[in-house]
């Protein structure tokens, strides 16, 4: 087993995705994770209240299981080839698994 390897365990921390933009626009919610489209739209993942970047911050929100699967598919991809997470390295490899680390760590809350 590779130590380095990032654990999928940060996938199963959250409602699963996708996660997509509900009925009303700023409403993120997760349709294949209700009963029904009624009930994810009542129950949704997140609301978004700031009406000048309404949109944006939605389709971003609801991009985030996604972009969390492609930062742990993408370390373990590094951990797997021997390239190092650097925070101040030349090589762009180095700080990419670095960052995409950091991005991990801050959803799973560390």
């Amino acid at each position: 087993m590779n130590p380095n390897k990032v654990s999928d365990e940060a996938a199963i921390m959250h409602t699963p995705g996708p996660w997509e933009i509900g009925k009303r626009y700023e409403r993120i919610i997760a349709p294949h994770y209700y009963a029904s489209r009624e009930l994810a739209n009542s129950n949704p993942v997140a609301h978004v209240y700031d009406w000048e970047n309404t949109g944006a911050d939605v389709r971003l929100i609801a991009a985030a299981p996604d972009l969390l699967d492609v930062a742990i598919t993408l370390c373990n991809q590094f951990a797997l080839a021997g390239i190092d997470a650097v925070e101040d390295s030349n090589c762009p490899g180095e700080m990419l698994h670095f960052k995409a680390r950091a991005a991990i760590a801050k959803a799973k809350g560390e």
